[in-house]
């Protein structure tokens, strides 16, 4: 009576408090070989945002590359032109856009990205599988994990309910597109990296807050859930704690 009565949204607070002050001392770490590269957006029209887009694409495919991820494409609509470097996605080369996005629909590798915050905005977990037209589709970080011949599937990724609980972000390393497509940045630099590609500057263009309190990206959120499935160290949930969830209140 008092857990699912008139007090349950202090039993939520409370468990929420809890969850937050232990996860933010949780030690994650970073995802391997990493990098984030983040086109400012700052003083360009949109235009000139595609085409930067275009040319650091390009540069990723000639420095060899191993993945190119795009957590937060630029905005399109449904009626846009596609802009001509959308060819790529198209191609051999492993580039990962969201499921839904307008690139979407010429691209063989997507994956779901939807961020769920719980009702006082922090964003503590994150589902690997989604429903979507009919069929389960995975989630952008999985379907990047996926796609690695190097990765050993853990059983319980197979489970449609199956959630990774957040803690805290552990960086990796970033760099402008100034600097990746500058005549001193050393060639072949970035072979076999995975490179996650956005114009969301750290901190001023966050999309959610963790229990640790840091304001992340979309790419960095990527970064992280791709780091701890790839890692087998996710934070889950054990399968008993649902059972646990209904056993207490009827004991």
């Amino acid at each position: 009576m008092l857990i699912y009565g008139p007090l349950a949204p202090w039993f939520i607070s409370a468990d929420r408090f809890l969850y937050d002050t232990f996860a933010s001392n949780v030690r994650t770490s970073a995802l391997e070989n990493a990098l984030i590269i983040s086109i400012d957006p700052a003083r360009k029209s949109r235009d000139e945002v595609f085409v930067e887009y275009g040319r650091v694409l390009e540069t990723l495919q000639n420095q060899e590359v191993e993945r190119i991820v795009l957590a937060e494409p630029p905005v399109m609509d449904d009626a846009d032109e596609l802009p001509g470097w959308a060819a790529m996605l198209s191609g051999g080369a492993n580039i990962f856009v969201p499921a839904g996005h307008r690139l979407a629909d010429v691209a063989n590798r997507t994956g779901v990205f939807v961020l769920q915050p719980d009702t006082d905005d922090v964003l503590r977990k994150s589902r690997l599988w989604h429903l979507r037209g009919g069929n389960m589709s995975p989630s952008l970080p999985l379907a990047v994990a996926l796609s690695s011949n190097d990765y050993s599937a853990d059983p319980r990724v197979s489970a449609a309910d199956f959630e990774i609980y957040l803690s805290n972000y552990t960086p990796v390393d970033r760099l402008t597109s100034e600097e990746i497509l500058g005549p001193d940045y050393p060639a072949k630099a970035l072979i076999g990296k995975t490179v996650f590609l956005d114009t969301a500057p750290e901190l001023v263009s966050a999309a959610a807050i963790l229990p640790s309190g840091q304001f992340v990206t979309s790419s960095e959120i990527s970064a992280q859930l791709l780091a701890g499935i790839e890692q087998g160290k996710p934070i889950i949930s054990p399968s008993w704690v649902r059972a646990m969830e209904w056993l207490a209140p009827v004991l």
